[in-house]
């Protein structure tokens, strides 16, 4: 949701208890301008892509409200200084309307003297936290780890293709045509879903195509292995970046371990032929 920073200011100055936004006549706003918000990366952590959308604004440890990016948010405070913490937030599966801190970007915290009437510009660099643990990071650089094939057509398939438009040149792609109307791949690394309940486990990646892309699970079940698909997401001509929780995927299954699914399915679909291209897939959760 995105919040009007003066509607903010104009309610808070309403609101007598409400001790950041005071209605003192002496006291005019400074403003917090945030253009961006970005992601720093080490070399084990896979690339710097991210889907930041929002400012999650603390100031003085008090709830400013929550941004669409870029914002300039006019601030009434009448300390010296006032201490801002800013979390990063993103759409959780896809949905506008699910707006969330991501819990694995750190907070960015700093400090400003305003002085009424100045602008204040931060641009802001976002960093994994401590206790991320990858359980995946896969940038398809000439290798990847979806080489279990699922599906049952031979003329459908995945392989590695360049495009100049990701950070890495390179992305996986499945293709499905009218004949071979499904392909599905599983990723060979199998996680015991013991190392992942309770530890807020999510899919990050990289998407665009022509074609709608299944993402999921493959799980083991004594010895049965059964797919689980948590998302179907719309084709897109541009890059965009999913977020998905697998926390209730993940404890709604029996598995005792799984795989990451990936898939695309074109029976109905109007295209005879059709790809989804991905990139910068991350299993991540915490310690």
């Amino acid at each position: 949701m995105k919040l009007s920073p003066w509607i903010v200011l104009i309610g808070c100055l309403l609101l007598s208890s409400c001790d950041m936004f005071r209605n003192d006549n002496d006291l005019a706003p400074y403003y917090l301008n945030i253009e961006s918000m970005d992601l720093e990366v080490d070399i084990t952590e896979g690339s710097d892509t991210h889907g930041i959308r929002d400012a999650w604004i603390i100031a003085n440890g008090q709830d400013v409200g929550v941004f669409e990016l870029p914002i300039t948010v006019p601030i009434l405070d009448d300390a010296s200084t006032t201490e801002f913490t800013i979390f990063a937030g993103i759409r959780q599966n896809g949905t506008k309307s699910f707006a969330i801190e991501y819990p694995f970007y750190t907070p960015i915290r700093f400090e400003i003297d305003g002085v009424s009437g100045e602008t204040y510009s931060k641009n802001l660099i976002h960093e994994y936290t401590d206790d991320t643990f990858f359980e995946i990071v896969d940038n398809f650089d000439n290798a990847t780890f979806f080489t279990t094939v699922v599906d049952d057509f031979d003329d459908s398939f995945f392989e590695l293709r360049e495009d100049e438009d990701i950070s890495n040149n390179v992305a996986g792609v499945l293709y499905a045509n009218k004949d071979n109307p499904i392909c599905e791949m599983a990723s060979s690394l199998r996680i015991p879903t013991s190392d992942v309940v309770g530890k807020k486990p999510y899919l990050e990646i990289d998407y665009k195509g022509n074609a709608p892309l299944q993402i999921g699970v493959r799980g083991l079940v004594g010895n049965i292995i059964e797919s689980k698909y948590g998302i179907i997401l719309k084709p897109s001509e541009d890059w965009n970046k999913l977020y998905l929780s697998l926390t209730d995927i993940v404890n709604t299954s029996s598995f005792s371990e799984f795989s990451i699914l990936l898939g695309v399915d074109i029976r109905g679909f109007a295209e005879n032929e059709a790809e989804a291209w991905v990139d910068n897939v991350k299993l991540v959760r915490f310690q």
